[in-house]
């Protein structure tokens, strides 16, 4: 019986590093003017970014319920950060600096959604 309980908490315990890297992760960020990020213009205003995971992911972001744009980018752990940093070139989005993580947007192999479709 000891055996049995001592084999279950061992894979609930193997578990959860794989549950904890599949976690949710959202942020919002405010865009002062339009921007492009993976070719898709996305208007000034504020903004839900939304991703699963570390590593490279898709992230969304959100106007309330309306997914504006999905893109490829990767996540990189950050130094925590006191404000949310921008990376731009001209009007192009290549990245976002959150508290604890940053977003590298990949402009190459972006595919866009809208709500409704």
């Amino acid at each position: 019986m000891k055996t049995k309980y001592t084999a279950l908490l061992s894979a609930v315990l193997m578990m959860t590093p794989l549950s904890l890297l599949a976690a949710q992760h959202s942020e919002n960020v405010t865009f002062s003017d339009a921007v492009t990020v993976g070719g898709t213009q996305v208007p000034a205003g504020t903004y839900r970014v939304q991703w699963d995971g570390a590593g490279t992911i898709t992230a969304t972001i959100n106007k309330g319920k309306k997914t504006v744009a999905s893109v490829p980018a990767t996540v990189v752990p950050s130094v925590s950060n006191t404000n949310t940093a921008l990376d731009t070139e001209g009007k192009v989005l290549h990245g976002i600096q959150f508290k604890n993580a940053t977003l590298q947007f990949d402009q190459a192999g972006a595919a866009t959604a809208t709500a409704g479709n």
